[in-house]
């Protein structure tokens, strides 16, 4: 029995020979031979299903050159298909893709050729520098751009690969090499660090002040020496540290001992100048005269220079101090006065100088009360900027010293 793409013979099932292929035997009839026929039809369906699918991916495809073995492949498998159908069209449409892949592949060598000489002369390049440190990173992206780039033709690739693979050898001696060395550099760095921790267990620990100068000459010798891992450099640090911060740190309790015990000295000293200075102002006060307040210009510019004495009594000493001064300076103030306004005042009898006195002290004592109540106002309505509110205060206080001196002064005329 006849078929249009095969025959039967013997009960046998063939498929008819085409382009280069003989005739082919693929099956045998099984009760039916319609139906058997059919089978085989059916299977040539899948033969044309693969081929329809290869063909979609090839378009898709980024990378086609990558589907010339399985397009091979394919037609070897077809070759040898049991089915029953028209192969020619089949056959002519793979071997168009295979022509144009071929050709795509041939463009694609030309330009792998030009990529991996550019390759082998960039790393000629790189490692005629010799320095690994440096060229590390490029020799590195150009080893996988090699990997990535595709067959060159195969009348270049030997020749090619071994230009590589010796350059690929050179870089891992040069890699090699710097490594070697830096290992060796490590060590000695390693040692150095050691040695500046035996140094500091040799340290004087009779001389503090010494050891501490010694100490900071470590810390800084220390800084200079080249880098390590950093776990041996924290291993080796910490060594380091259980040695040298007890020492300072005894240094430091031994060195704030020391300065507060001569700030107390030194406040202690400032505290007897300023008592000294006190018995002064208490000698020259008996007597307000005009002498008595150029003495008492100068008693204030040296109260001023001492330095701060304990604080336990520099409110008290300060209070008396300035309290005698202003004493003096309203008295003085006052006699001077007096004697401007009340003519020939040195010769009245005393009782009505002291009347004289009292009703001037009367009109300057409610002129400051009204100043000071001025200040007070003052301070109330301005708190928003803090240094003119420290300036108001300052006076206020000052002022209130004014009021509390004139008080005292007219409650022992009028006593």
């Amino acid at each position: 029995m006849e078929h249009a793409y095969g025959y039967i013979k013997d009960g046998k099932i063939y498929r008819n020979a085409f382009l280069d292929f003989p005739d082919r035997q693929i099956g045998e009839i099984k009760d039916d031979i319609e139906k058997s026929l059919a089978y085989f039809e059916e299977r040539f369906e899948l033969a044309k299903q693969k081929v329809t699918s290869l063909t979609d991916e090839i378009k898709q495809s980024e990378n086609k050159g990558a589907y010339l073995m399985k397009l091979i492949h394919l037609k070897k498998y077809l070759a040898n298909f049991d089915g029953l159908g028209d192969y020619v069209p089949l056959f002519d449409q793979l071997s168009a893709h295979e022509q144009e892949l071929n050709a795509l592949i041939e463009k694609n060598r030309i330009k792998n050729l030009e990529i991996k000489r550019s390759i082998v002369a960039e790393l000629e390049v790189l490692l005629d520098l010799n320095d690994w440190e440096k060229v590390e990173e490029q020799v590195g992206q150009l080893k996988l751009k090699w990997l990535r780039t595709g067959n060159v033709d195969k009348q270049y690739r030997e020749e090619l690969d071994e230009k590589y693979q010796a350059l690929l050898d050179q870089a891992n001696g040069l890699k090699d090499s710097h490594y070697l060395k830096h290992n060796q550099q490590v060590t000695e760095h390693i040692e150095s660090y050691q040695g500046l921790i035996e140094q500091a267990k040799g340290l004087n620990l009779d001389n503090l002040e010494q050891a501490a100068q010694e100490i900071r000459k470590i810390h800084m010798a220390w800084k200079e020496i080249g880098k390590i891992p950093q776990k041996k450099l924290n291993e080796l640090w910490g060594e380091l540290c259980g040695i040298t911060s007890p020492i300072y740190e005894k240094y430091k309790f031994e060195k704030e001992k020391s300065k507060q015990e001569n700030t107390q000295k030194f406040e202690e000293d400032n505290l007897a100048q300023k008592k000294a200075l006190l018995e002064e102002l208490q000698l020259i006060e008996q007597e307000p005269n005009k002498e008595a307040i150029e003495k008492l210009k100068v008693l204030k510019e040296k109260w001023k220079a001492i330095g701060k004495v304990p604080d336990s009594a520099f409110k008290q000493l300060q209070e008396q101090f300035y309290a005698k001064c202003d004493r003096l300076s309203e008295e003085f103030f006052l006699s001077k006065l007096v004697a401007q306004k009340v003519r020939n005042f040195s010769q009245k009898p005393p009782a009505e100088q002291k009347r004289h006195k009292v009703n001037l002290l009367k009109n300057l004592l409610t002129r400051d009360i009204e100043n000071l109540n001025t200040y007070q106002e003052n301070m109330a309505n301005v708190n928003s900027n803090p240094q003119f509110s420290k300036m108001l205060e300052t006076k206020f206080r000052a002022q209130q010293r004014k009021v509390n001196v004139k008080q005292q002064l007219l409650k022992e005329l009028e006593g």
